[in-house]
């Protein structure tokens, strides 16, 4: 029985962990993708706009 609560117990706090963990990366990437896309965006919009 104390062997379930602890088995329970390990596996919440590694579930909290990794949303925490997954949550932190999908920032990151967000966050890079947004630097990425502010440096590919204006290049091919200048191209355009001098064509």
């Amino acid at each position: 029985r104390g062997t379930e609560a602890l088995a329970e117990l390990i596996r919440k706090v590694v579930e909290e962990v990794l949303d925490t963990k997954v949550k932190e990366i999908r920032e990151t990437l967000q966050a890079g993708c947004l630097e990425c896309n502010k440096r590919k965006d204006p290049s091919p919009q200048r191209a355009e706009s001098r064509s």
